[in-house]
């Protein structure tokens, strides 16, 4: 059910999509008839069930069983679980035919569409759509969500946790060709076709930037692998870490520190940003780990993807780091030297060499205990050049590394536009203008 205030937004965006009605289209609509319509009006809706998870009986049938998650604007061809025939009959699941349009009301993927690839059921967070026979195109209605969604969920619910009703997807207007007084289905699909065609060059031209950032991505893997491969033959001697190295310990409990601002290094979402975090003491709460600039991180938690980072420059601030991090820092020599510097250590570590080592020796461990000890890394031999032969590998590496920066920011550039383009075609989709 919308709630009184979530029905005042969505009435606020009824009247916008109605203004934008006649901004964009109304002059055009004595010529082509595009005239907003409920969509309503010309469409059935009902959802799914789940049944009684403690019934083991009612799971692992022959009928495949959608859930919201698995709706990403795609087929559904396959599912992640099925339910048996007595699972059906006890709970609200039904069976939709093949091409169906569902649409995922809550969750992560709310607002997503799919198409039924086989006859399949679904659960109740999931939005299944029936026009009514040659009204409209449900692949008409599909591109219009993925046109609206974002603006939609914002409108209704403003952002917070959004999930959208039945109702929602009913009272939403759509901009529909008629002809001789009826919804032109032929015109629909015609507009259809178009955006396919469209879209499909622009998939292609997205799967061929995907290709070019996982080429980007193995262009420093690869420079990795020929220097420290070739260690032997450089003359590099090599030494086992824990002789030129330790992990640090120190420890603190930022709580007792409420109003201090601290540093913090942790391992975020997709493990995508080096950046530390920006907290106080009083939003900090566990211990953490005190480290110093020049500190080398390693991810112990699942290293099969790696997180190396590098403690950056002190900021004023006390800089910490959460317990899932090793950081390891260089001993020093008899004559209070380091042994090594932190940008080489940060290399050495990141090369494929290195990574096929350590992660060998978590093989066979289940996912919640894939973790290494001190004494995996420590135990571990590495190439150890001359300093100053050091500072040239890591000046090399540091020069790739910002090209590969500046490529990647080149292709989220590209994406963007990639995007804008979708929006555009869109947006010409619905006004008529296709």
């Amino acid at each position: 059910m919308v709630s009184k205030g979530s029905q005042l937004t969505l009435d606020s965006f009824t009247k916008k999509a109605k203004l934008e009605a006649k901004n964009v289209i109304s002059e055009r609509s004595s010529k082509n008839g595009w005239i907003w319509v409920r969509l309503g009006d010309f469409v059935e809706t009902t959802s799914g069930g789940t049944p009684l998870r403690s019934r083991k009986e009612y799971f692992g049938g022959n009928i495949p069983w959608v859930k919201s998650g698995e709706l990403e604007d795609n087929w559904i061809f396959n599912t992640e679980e099925t339910i048996t025939e007595e699972g059906l009959r006890n709970s609200n699941a039904k069976i939709f035919p093949k091409g169906t349009l569902l649409v995922a009301m809550y969750g992560a993927t709310v607002g997503k569409t799919a198409i039924l690839g086989v006859d399949a059921a679904t659960n109740q967070a999931v939005c299944a759509i029936f026009p009514k026979k040659d009204l409209i195109d449900p692949f008409f209605i599909r591109y219009f969500i993925i046109w609206k969604r974002d603006e939609l969920i914002k409108s209704s619910f403003g952002g917070a946790q959004p999930n959208i009703s039945q109702t929602v997807i009913r009272n939403l207007m759509i901009p529909l060709p008629f002809k001789d007084g009826k919804p032109d289905i032929e015109e629909q699909r015609r507009v259809v076709a178009r955006v396919e065609e469209i879209t499909a060059r622009i998939e292609q031209a997205k799967k061929l930037k995907e290709e070019a950032l996982e080429e980007t991505e193995k262009i420093m893997q690869t420079a990795l692998h020929q220097i420290f491969s070739k260690a032997e033959e450089k003359g590099w001697e090599k030494k086992r870490l824990e002789s030129i190295a330790f992990i640090r310990k120190g420890t603190i409990n930022p709580m007792d520190y409420p109003d201090e601002e601290f540093e913090l290094y942790s391992i975020p979402a997709y493990h995508t940003s080096v950046e530390p975090e920006i907290k106080k003491g009083c939003e900090i709460k566990s211990s953490k780990v005190l480290v110093n600039p020049g500190d080398c991180l390693f991810g112990k938690l699942n290293p099969h993807v790696p997180k190396i980072w590098l403690v950056k420059p002190y900021n004023n601030r006390r800089q910490i780091a959460t317990t899932e991090f090793f950081p390891i820092v260089s001993k020093e020599k008899n004559n209070n030297e380091k042994w090594f510097i932190p940008e080489y250590i940060y290399y050495v570590l990141k090369s494929p060499d290195f990574q096929k080592r350590v992660i060998h020796k978590i093989l066979g461990t289940t996912a919640s205990r894939q973790r290494l000890s001190p004494n995996d890394i420590l135990e571990e031999e590495i190439p150890l050049p001359p300093f100053e032969e050091q500072k040239l590998v890591v000046e090399h590496l540091n020069r790739l590394e910002e090209k590969i920066r500046k490529l990647k920011r080149h292709q989220q550039e590209v994406s963007q536009k990639i995007e804008k383009i979708t929006n555009a075609v869109l947006e010409k989709a619905f006004s008529g203008r296709l």
